[in-house]
Order: C-alpha cells, then sequence, then structure tokens
C-alpha cells in the first residue's frame, strides 16, 4: 500500500505510521514515511494483509482521522460552505462540534445517530483498500470518504443550529436578569414546587394568587402562556422579584429551573422535591 500526504502533514503521517506499527507489529521496514519536496509518502507491507488490515489496521486509520484530520475538515466546512471568517466565530462553532461528537450533547435530535454514522463511515472507507493500492490522500478524502464528509457537514449543520439557540437563550436570559436587577426587590421569600403542574407559595407555605401578580404585567417582558402552568409562574415570579426563592424540584429534569438560577442567581435555592412537605411540616411546628 502506497500513500501520498501534503507536505504540512508530515507528523501527522510519522503518527499514523507509529500506529500502525504498534498494532499491526510490524517493523520500520514495513511501515516506511519519507519524503520529497512535494509530499510526504507512506508505504506498508503487510504480511498477513488479508487476515490483519481489516480487523486491526482499518481502526487505526478511522481513530488517527477523527484525533488529526477532524478538525481540519470541520474548519473546512464553516469556512468554505457556511461561509464563516472570524476566527471566535469559528473555534466557538468548533467548541460546539466537539460537544456533539464527544456526545455532550444528547439531547439534540439525531445527534447521536450522525457521530455513529460518521464512524461508520470512516470504517467502510478506509476497508476499501487493498494490499496493492497507490492513491493520494487528498483525493481519497475526496472521493471514498464522501459519506465521511457528508455526516461531518450534517453535524457543523447541527451545531450551528444548537449555537443559535444557545445565544437566543442567553440574550433572552440576559433581558430578564436586567429585569429584575432593576426593580426593586420584594422583601418577601417565595417557594416553588415543581411536578406535574408548577406551584407558587409565600414563605409560609400559602399558594399565591398568580392572577393578582400579573394584572399589569407587560408582555414585551416575558410573554407568558395562560395555560402552561411553569410559563405563568415564571412570569408571577419576575413580578414579585422576591428577595430569596427556593425551588423544589430536579434540575435535570425541569429546565426552567436553571432558566431561574440564571435570572435570580445567587437569591435562588434549590431543594430536593420530596423536601417541599417536610419544610411544610417543620415549618408549622415551628410556628403553631
Amino acid at each position: 500500500m502506497f500513500i501520498r500526504f501534503s507536505t504540512v502533514m508530515y507528523d501527522d503521517v510519522i503518527n499514523l505510521a507509529e500506529g500502525l506499527r504498534q498494532r499491526l507489529k510490524l517493523d520500520h521496514d514495513d511501515v516506511q514515511v519519507w519524503s520529497t519536496l512535494h509530499e510526504v509518502c507512506l508505504r506498508m507491507h503487510c504480511p498477513a494483509f488479508s487476515r490483519d488490515f481489516y480487523i486491526k489496521g482499518v481502526p487505526v486509520f478511522v481513530q488517527w482521522m477523527m484525533d488529526t484530520q477532524e478538525a481540519s475538515l470541520v474548519t473546512q466546512i464553516l469556512r468554505h460552505t457556511y461561509a464563516y471568517e472570524n476566527d471566535d466565530e469559528i473555534n466557538y462553532l468548533m467548541n460546539m462540534v466537539y460537544l456533539l461528537l464527544e456526545g455532550e450533547k444528547p439531547d439534540i435530535p439525531g445527534s447521536v445517530q450522525l457521530v455513529q454514522e460518521r464512524r461508520d463511515w470512516l470504517v467502510q472507507g478506509w476497508s476499501q483498500l487493498e494490499e496493492h493500492i497507490s492513491f493520494s490522500f487528498e483525493s481519497f478524502v475526496q472521493f471514498r470518504l464522501k459519506g465521511y464528509r457528508d455526516c461531518l457537514e450534517r453535524i457543523v449543520e447541527k451545531a450551528i443550529e444548537e449555537a443559535k439557540l444557545e445565544e437566543e437563550y442567553q440574550s433572552f436570559i440576559d433581558t430578564l436578569r436586567q429585569f429584575v436587577e432593576s426593580r426593586q426587590y420584594s422583601d418577601v421569600t417565595a417557594r416553588i414546587r415543581f411536578g406535574e403542574h408548577c406551584q407558587l407559595f409565600s414563605e409560609d407555605f400559602r399558594l399565591k394568587r398568580t392572577d393578582f401578580l400579573l394584572e399589569d404585567w407587560p408582555s414585551s417582558i416575558y410573554a407568558y402562556e395562560p395555560g402552561n402552568s411553569r410559563s405563568v409562574v415564571m412570569a408571577a415570579l419576575l413580578s414579585l422579584n422576591p428577595q430569596q426563592l427556593i425551588v423544589y424540584g430536579d434540575e435535570v429534569g425541569e429546565p426552567m429551573i436553571q432558566t431561574i438560577r440564571n435570572v435570580f442567581q445567587e437569591r435562588a435555592v434549590l431543594r430536593a422535591k420530596g423536601q417541599f412537605d417536610e419544610d411544610t411540616r417543620q415549618w408549622h411546628l415551628k410556628n403553631a
């Protein structure tokens, strides 16, 4: 097998050669690397090619591609397909792509499947190689790995969409935070209990009327949904602007809890959902 690479890839090719030697138990004569003025060359001779290469060699090429070449391909997609030019924007989106590839964003629809497909396309592409084949790496990526590049492009697209959503969410949070910070805090403690419905209580565990709090609520700040208890309570909280806020619920399953904490910051205290009944009992015993 003989592969030609661009000269800028010399260090990457050296790493690839070392990985092949270790995994396939080959010596330096079996995996040779040298450079000319115009290219870097790798020649591999595997005595048991048909037996070892597809099982042991292909995973080396796949991992090498993901570790050393993927970042460059993603950058090309961002610059040429989506016309990003600002380095800060590109770095931000690159980080988002990495989060997807590392499984840190499983809630994004289709992301887990795409990450697996990306590996499958690489395995399929490198498995097409034959013992005596000769080719350039650039052509191989362009033609034999088209499915992989298309998959990467879809991953980048999802990363861009997620980045836009995060920017919109942050702008939303900033608007609400500025609103509550521009107003006088009320000297009350509010309690919120999350369950099938979201409920707002006073410090002494009495259910509060949200309609009173929302009589003159400016919808330009937060347009709540009247039939959605979580949305109504969020608007009521913004109107009440409590000095302290005790939240009973599970942050993992309740995105609104994270929003409350982002807006009210240190004023919001999170407690376990089941703690509400015990706190109620203790309060009434103390104030009986």
